[in-house]
């Protein structure tokens, strides 16, 4: 039986994610894989619930705590870890960073990998 907190970063996760299939469908990239960024770095933070029973840390990097949850998603993180930055500030020196379709539909899936990964643990 899962935890009352884990149901509930459980469903703030579902409803990034669905933001970010709609965002994406808008053709609003950038904004669509932040939200994809936000479900699976709440859905991790339910799981890191579960498992240590204890809040999870205050941070915002999906490797971090994929590593300390012992998750085989490194590949998959790798491609995500950067959205919650590049996605909401102008980078040093660059800029705004427009996203392209092929890109946002890579990090897309690279988050519903994490996220179903994380929810099947989360539901068995």
């Amino acid at each position: 039986m899962l935890r009352p907190e884990t149901k509930e970063w459980i469903r703030l996760a579902q409803r990034d994610f669905d933001a970010a299939q709609v965002l994406f469908g808008r053709q609003i990239y950038d904004l669509a894989v932040f939200h994809a960024h936000q479900a699976v770095e709440k859905a991790l933070k339910a799981l890191w619930i579960e498992k240590y029973r204890e809040e999870p840390p205050k941070t915002h990097n999906i490797q971090y705590l994929a590593k300390e949850l012992g998750l085989n998603v490194r590949s998959a993180a790798a491609e995500i870890a950067d959205a919650y930055y590049v996605t909401r500030y102008p980078v040093p020196g660059v800029g705004t960073i427009e996203m392209d379709r092929a890109t946002a539909e890579r990090k897309m899936n690279a988050a519903k990998e994490i996220y179903d990964k994380i929810i099947k643990i989360l539901l068995k």
